[in-house]
């Protein structure tokens, strides 16, 4: 708060959000809270197993990006 005691200078918005992106409890605003959950620790591998960032795109036996030239010829002259 400022220091008259008025206003935030920060309004805050923490909350707790699971390994899903989803809330685990919601944000809070303009007040001091403890937040306190339980957590299902599983959740982390199977979140994991959702979205590999830095796994099978990283290898290029597995993955291989390329660009194509939209203008190139299909059939060989």
């Amino acid at each position: 708060m400022l220091s008259g005691g008025s206003q935030w200078i920060e309004r805050g918005g923490s909350a707790i959000i699971g390994p899903d992106s989803r809330y685990i409890l919601d944000p809070v605003f303009d007040r001091e809270e403890l937040l306190v959950s339980d957590l299902d620790l599983t959740q982390i591998d199977r979140e994991l197993m959702t979205f590999d960032a830095s796994g099978h795109y990283a290898r290029p036996d597995l993955f291989r990006f390329e660009k194509r030239d939209i203008h190139a010829k299909l059939t060989d002259d």
